[in-house]
């Protein structure tokens, strides 16, 4: 009987440190969100989203290869709701904001460091996307 379990608790302990190390290394987010249409398109430099109806959030870690200023930008096409990223610090402290009014913004960043990137959708409909890179390279 207790042979038939040690299998099952030995896939779940694999299972979830698989899981872990996915999200930490910015592979996999997490979510909680509902909506009508969620497409969600994600490059290295970039995150694109065409949404009917969607409130919830959408929440994953990034790690910068390289160190130094960061400039992000907000392409807002939202039709009706609201839409915002905030990017958080390793201590989960707020450095920047986008939304519909406030769509650049720039930060240094260190290579390696644990940064999460947070959307927050409240009845949105439309199109966003986001974009970023180093100052000198930035062509947002």
């Amino acid at each position: 009987m207790l042979g038939e379990w040690v299998g099952i608790i030995i896939f779940m302990i694999v299972f979830a440190g698989v899981m872990t190390f996915l999200y930490f290394n910015g592979i996999i987010e997490t979510s909680c969100k509902a909506a009508l249409v969620f497409v969600h398109e994600r490059t290295g430099k970039s995150e694109k989203f065409h949404i009917n109806r969607c409130t919830g959030t959408l929440r994953r870690i990034m790690k910068f290869k390289e160190e130094g200023t960061y400039e992000f930008t907000l392409d807002y096409s939202i039709a009706s709701g609201s839409a915002e990223v905030v990017i958080l610090d390793r201590q989960k402290v707020e450095i920047a904001r986008l939304d519909g009014d406030c769509s650049r913004t720039a930060f240094f960043a260190n290579k390696g460091e644990r940064y999460y990137l947070k959307w927050k959708f409240g009845s949105a409909s439309g199109e966003c996307e986001l974009k970023w890179g180093l100052r000198d390279s930035f062509k947002g």
